[in-house]
């Protein structure tokens, strides 16, 4: 196994391009995987040293934030709102946070990744950059499935991009996992809203580990925007049963399938009745 380690954008893609490798941003996952570790037959690009991977900024009303941005990067960055605040201090510890980045949360594709839910609920894009060019993909379509991708062997994700007007919103979030922090999500739940008066103009929900991907649905939010509080509160249980034909959680060591389901219809539920 051989370790490169660039300090440009430009020379980690023209090594991307070049050699069949693994890449490493924070490495907090990869540790785990020891059959990897004990294995020659992948290079390793390290892109830690890359700066401008690691910068967060606001520019002409869109919120950036560079793939090898840390968890510590994002709990303590003045530019973001409090949901980040919320989700990232739920994740690990200190000193795993210190290491752990966005990029590599979300290319893990885990159905249980803290930060996936969230930039699913923002509608992210992804940048993904190559020696060809540059291109933009929102979330829902990069990640395909538990562990997968649709990043190519010559790609690299560069950062994530959203409108930075969604910290006009409220946001709920809830991780339920065996402690608040350093453990894996049984499952997790977001919602955003935007009110104009006592109407809801737009909501967002997502449900994190009860599907291969984040479940979220335009079209049942779109069904119940602009609606009052109280009409979305008579209709918790028509939402409700919407939802629960997108949940397909799974037994495993951390939850099993039934208790996934009805906690992500309980807190679905919580959310219209009682936070909005």
């Amino acid at each position: 196994m051989r370790i490169f380690s660039p300090v440009t954008l430009d020379q980690a893609l023209l090594l991307r391009s070049e050699l069949k490798c693994t890449v490493l941003s924070g490495g907090t996952d990869l540790m785990l995987k020891k059959q990897f570790l004990l294995s020659d037959e992948h290079d390793l690009l390290m892109l830690q040293k890359i700066e401008e991977l690691h910068e967060i900024s606001v520019k002409d009303g869109i919120t950036h934030i560079g793939a090898c941005a840390t968890q510590t990067d994002i709990l303590e960055s003045s530019l973001l709102w409090g949901v980040f605040r919320d989700v990232v201090s739920c994740m690990s510890c200190p000193s795993i946070r210190n290491l752990a980045t966005i990029g590599g949360n979300i290319c893990n594709a885990s159905p249980a990744g803290d930060l996936i839910l969230l930039m699913s609920l923002l509608d992210a894009n992804v940048v993904v950059q190559s020696l060809h060019g540059r291109k933009t993909i929102k979330i829902h379509d990069f990640i395909t499935g538990p562990g997968k991708t649709v990043l190519k062997e010559d790609e690299l994700l560069t950062e994530f991009c959203f409108e930075d007007s969604l910290r006009s919103y409220s946001y709920f979030y809830k991780k339920v996992g065996t402690r608040k922090a350093n453990a894996l999500s049984k499952l997790s739940f977001a919602g955003a809203a935007k009110y104009s008066g006592n109407t809801v103009s737009d909501i967002r929900i997502a449900i994190g580990a009860v599907a291969p991907v984040v479940v979220r649905s335009a079209e049942i939010e779109k069904l119940f925007s602009n609606r009052s509080r109280q009409e979305l509160n008579d209709s918790s249980y028509s939402i409700s049963k919407l939802y629960e034909k997108y949940l397909k959680p799974i037994d495993d060591q951390r939850s099993n399938a039934m208790y996934r389901k009805k906690v992500s219809l309980n807190l679905l539920k919580y959310y219209i009745e009682r936070v909005i």
